[in-house]
């Protein structure tokens, strides 16, 4: 499971899984160098570092500014996603130089476009050559945090003003997916990523583990 969406490309080497195993590789190997295992923390280093490199000769597509969702039998597909592109930023994958035009195509209006959440939902054009698909509340968190780590708060700001403000003035609460259809959780703790954003983001509030 990456996010709710039917225009996600899930097949071959699938940038945005491949993204969160570097993340979790890194997260271990934090573990390991404070367990004094600094042979276990090396080897999590080695692998996240090749797959990092994997990712960024693989998968990144140019002309788009964009990482590709996935590599099908050796093929970079045309689909693009917010999901994966969030990805690569906020778990530090894709260089600094790319970073900024990443996130100004996911960002674009004329470019974003909500696919269907799950086949039933209603059918929206989505055509993967030009267009990027819309995180859903589940996986902008990491659209957030890869606008926060570039300093792009008042994206963070205005996409919670844009997106979750008017599920609140709806009935109270925060939804599985920004579509109010009969399959919709109307109140899903995977979608209260605005909780965390505006306490760290804009409060600058912030839990560190003692080292």
């Amino acid at each position: 499971f990456i996010d709710w969406s039917m225009e996600l490309e899930r097949n071959g080497q699938v940038t945005a899984l491949n993204a969160i195993f570097v993340a979790a590789l890194r997260s271990f190997r934090w573990v390991a160098h404070h367990l004094g295992q600094p042979d276990l923390a090396a080897d999590c280093d080695t692998i996240a570092n090749s797959v990092s490199d994997a990712i960024n000769s693989l998968l990144y597509v140019q002309e788009r500014s964009l990482y590709s969702d996935a590599r099908v039998n050796g093929v970079v597909s045309d689909r693009c996603s917010q999901q994966t592109n969030a990805a690569v930023i906020a778990f530090d994958i894709a260089p600094e130089s790319r970073r900024d035009g990443m996130l100004d195509a996911v960002t674009d209006p004329g470019r974003v476009v909500l696919p269907r959440a799950w086949s039933h939902d209603t059918a929206r054009e989505f055509d993967p050559v030009v267009h990027v698909a819309m995180a859903q509340p589940f996986f902008s968190h990491y659209v957030h945090a890869a606008l926060a780590a570039e300093g792009r708060i008042n994206e963070v700001l205005s996409s919670i003003r844009e997106r979750w403000l008017p599920m609140a003035r709806v009935n109270g609460t925060i939804w599985e997916h920004w579509q109010n259809t009969p399959a919709t959780s109307l109140c899903h703790p995977f979608s209260c990523s605005p909780m965390y954003d505006l306490v760290a983001y804009s409060a600058g509030v912030f839990c560190q583990c003692s080292q």
